[in-house]
């Protein structure tokens, strides 16, 4: 054991040595506020972020941005992302394609504002894709049953999951790849879900709106995962986040500091885990900074685990042929809300 360095007047918290955390991951009860029903919520507008509006629900200190719409227009941007898909599975009977969808609260049918909004969304843009899709593109989602769904996996004043929605998240991806990838190592179970006392959480929504909203705990799942190394595009192994600093106690106490993007590491073009498992296949994941949180989970059932970010491409070019013919895949995962998994966007992937 050793002994992480608080704030003063913090008492010091004794964390377990890396890779020795106790406990069964899924069996850590979290604390969750009793909530209304989504039509029974008070919204209140607190401003505009670019185009979108962003509220505060009154009573909880939950920011979340406007519903997303669905019109004709966007339906055809879906039938351009799913011909995409077809054309680049056809080309690629060798590989395994499946797709991870995140229903955020802004296209699921619990958010408060939905009959005030003409068009919203209200989960119609998944229910179209699911029907559409590709027969060979494996799909599976983590929905939104209720309004409490969203506070359960993602955080108040943050657009990104939690660390139960990083496992409910991991939990069923893992049963996603296994139905192409049978030999797939066991679920990882043991390890801890941590919270850090001293940090007082603002997200991203309440740093944008310059708002003080009611804090919440920083929680990070700590998991036993074999050895593994991170390496950029020209092959150096690099030291990706602030993991080891956050639990050295060495870490931001500014109102709005971005502790997701620090812990979690910010996001880069390209990736690739190495991890010393035993397995000789190769993932590729692309998606946006919700990845970030679960490559590492993933990886320690892979050999490589290629992460593309392709906002991060020059010109948001990132083509399919060319990357395998540099590096050697397996398994594809596209992981991520709706600009990612459903839409032809900056995500576009050329083939």
């Amino acid at each position: 054991m050793f002994l992480v360095s608080c704030a003063p007047k913090t008492p010091e918290i004794a964390i377990p040595e890396p890779q020795t955390f106790a406990g069964n991951l899924f069996e850590f009860e979290q604390e969750i506020t009793e909530q209304k029903e989504h039509e029974n919520l008070q919204l209140k507008l607190l401003g505009e972020y670019g185009d979108v509006e962003v509220y505060k629900v009154q009573g909880d200190g939950i920011l979340i941005s406007e519903p997303v719409k669905f019109s004709g227009k966007d339906q055809e941007a879906l039938d351009r992302k799913i011909a995409q898909y077809k054309k680049i599975i056809q080309a690629n009977k060798d590989i395994n394609f499946h797709a991870f969808y995140l229903e955020l609260i802004e296209y699921s049918a619990y958010h408060p504002l939905n009959d005030e909004i003409k068009n919203a969304d209200a989960g119609r843009s998944f229910a179209y894709f699911e029907e559409n899709k590709p027969k060979r593109l494996k799909l599976d989602a983590l929905r939104l049953t209720s309004f409490a769904d969203h506070t359960r996996y993602y955080y108040r004043t943050d657009h990104h999951w939690n660390a139960y929605g990083v496992l409910e998240g991991y939990k069923k991806i893992h049963q996603l790849l296994s139905q192409s990838y049978p030999d797939i190592s066991p679920l990882i179970t043991t390890g801890q879900v941590h919270s850090f006392p001293d940090i007082h959480f603002l997200g991203r929504w309440a740093m944008l709106m310059n708002y003080h909203s009611k804090t919440e705990k920083f929680t990070v799942p700590l998991v036993n995962l074999p050895p593994y190394r991170i390496y950029d595009r020209e092959g150096n192994e690099i030291d990706y986040n602030d993991k080891d600093e956050y639990l050295a106690g060495e870490y931001s106490k500014e109102r709005y500091a971005d502790h997701y993007v620090s812990y979690y590491g910010a996001d880069v073009d390209f990736l690739d885990y190495v991890s010393e498992n035993g397995s000789d296949r190769n993932l590729l994941i692309i998606g946006d900074s919700f990845t970030n949180a679960i490559e590492p989970l993933l990886a320690a059932h892979y050999h490589h685990t290629y992460a593309v970010d392709i906002r991060k491409y020059p010109d948001y070019h990132f083509s399919f042929s060319e990357f395998i013919a540099q590096y050697d895949v397996d398994d594809v995962l596209i992981l991520g809300g709706g600009s990612v998994v459903l839409y032809e966007w900056r995500w576009s992937i050329q083939p």
